[in-house]
Parts: structure tokens; sequence; C-alpha cells
């Protein structure tokens, strides 16, 4: 695998992500637990696994060169 076939997989063109600050205070809570809850957790976890997916993916199609 060569850092030049990695970096062209990621910079594809044809993908694009697109990130959104917004300046407020975090949405979430711990339970009694001490597990965090709430929408920025939820949409954090969301977006997080997408990347870990596509990136994974990207890795595996290396690997099979």
């Amino acid at each position: 695998m060569d850092a030049k076939d990695f970096q062209s997989h990621i910079l594809d063109k044809n993908k694009k992500i697109y990130v959104a600050y917004i300046n407020e205070p975090p949405f979430y809570w711990r339970e009694k637990d001490g597990t965090v809850k709430g929408a920025d957790i939820e949409l954090l976890d969301t977006v997080l696994g997408k990347l870990v997916y596509h990136l994974s993916n990207i890795i595996l199609q290396l690997l099979k060169r």
C-alpha cells in the first residue's frame, strides 16, 4: 500500500463531507449509570460510525491490490 494510492482514494472528488459548526452549548446529559445520552451524542455516534465504515472500506480495497 502506497501513500499516493491512499491519498487518491481520500481525495476522491465525487465524495464530499460537510461539517456544520453551531456555537451552542452541547445537548447531552449523564444517566445515573454514567452513560452519556442526548442528541449531540447520537449525532456524533452516527457521523463517526459512517466515517469509520467508509475508511475501513478504502483500506480494505487498498489491501486487496
